[in-house]
């Protein structure tokens, strides 16, 4: 088979704990139109009834399963790339499922080996993004990427096709020690030597909303931390101009507010905080007041000049917020 026409893919699936949905995910994979693929299934130490539904498949050609002990979906995805052999790489999470044309839809719209492909994703049934076909440069064509396009908003690794190649040779890997977030920092890492990205419109990844998505974890103040360093290296990296340094910002309010939270949510002691919301003043670039911030972020931006009275601030708003919560669960 010509691997040029017809190029590898290798599939990335890591599994823990999903024994409703891992048949119908790998079921949607082994009935694609397009069949030159390997399917590498990581069993990250599932204790419900995945593994004997996954025993079906070991003799399946295109499968391989891997079990190890819980160590993560980062740890997951990271042996999944290590035992690829495909010239490009997707991945697949294991509640999720895919129509019969996702990989054909992949393999027909490669022109350039460094282009990144991003699908568009079903949510309830319906396409998430409204956008048109379009291959841009992150560098020549940031304005239009980050007015429509925001790569900020398909961090995560679904609904991507990979070239291995540069995976491999640039030894870009997800971060164990990230709770969350870290299919950002990967794909940040990844286009810093990808430099097209091609979006289309069309989706076949059918996504399922998952309990333990960013909005609902437990804040990590060190967590957050990272993703604002990620997210202001990549900022430099590009050369944002103004248009897209709007929308970036954005990206970095948000990690900003998530991380001084943390303090809050964690209840951490005086000391502690006023020294990590020194650290973050130092790691923030210059944002100014303007009309198109919140009430709440202008007063961040006039307080952060004095840590203590942030600190006293964020502990009223927060003492609010924990009395309107307890009034609503009565």
């Amino acid at each position: 088979m010509d691997r040029i026409t017809q190029p590898l893919i290798s599939i990335i699936v890591p599994v823990y704990n999903c024994e409703e949905y891992i048949e119908k995910c790998i079921d949607s994979i082994l009935h694609q139109t397009y069949q030159n693929f390997e399917v590498i299934v990581i069993n990250d130490g599932s204790k419900d009834n995945t593994l004997e539904k996954l025993k079906k498949y070991i003799n399946k050609n295109k499968i391989t399963i891997i079990s190890i002990e819980n160590n993560g979906v980062s740890n997951a995805r990271n042996l999944g790339i290590k035992n690829s052999k495909g010239d490009y790489i997707c991945f697949i999470d294991s509640d999720d499922w895919v129509e019969k044309e996702y990989l054909e839809c992949f393999v027909r719209n490669i022109t350039d080996k460094k282009e990144l492909i991003i699908q568009n994703i079903l949510q309830n049934g319906k396409p998430k993004y409204k956008y048109q076909q379009k291959s841009l440069d992150i560098f020549q064509d940031a304005n239009i990427l980050f007015s429509v396009y925001n790569p900020l908003s398909f961090g995560g690794p679904v609904c991507k096709l990979f070239n291995s190649s540069i995976i491999k040779s640039e030894k870009i890997l997800f971060n164990t020690s990230l709770s969350y977030g870290e299919d950002l920092v990967f794909f940040l890492n990844y286009l810093k030597y990808n430099k097209k990205i091609k979006y289309l419109p069309i989706a076949n990844y059918h996504y399922i909303y998952k309990s333990n998505s960013l909005s609902t974890k437990k804040y990590n103040f060190e967590n957050y931390l990272e993703l604002l360093k990620q997210v202001i290296s990549f900022k430099a990296f590009i050369k944002a101009n103004e248009s897209s340094n709007k929308h970036i910002r954005n990206f970095l309010w948000d990690y900003f507010e998530c991380a001084l939270d943390s303090l809050y949510y964690h209840k951490t002691k005086t000391k502690v905080r006023l020294k990590k919301i020194d650290i973050l003043k130092k790691i923030m670039p210059d944002f100014k007041i303007s009309k198109d911030i919140s009430t709440n972020r202008k007063m961040i931006l006039f307080l952060i000049k004095h840590p203590l009275i942030l600190d006293c601030y964020q502990i009223f708003k927060h003492s609010i917020s924990d009395m309107k919560n307890k009034k609503t669960n009565k």
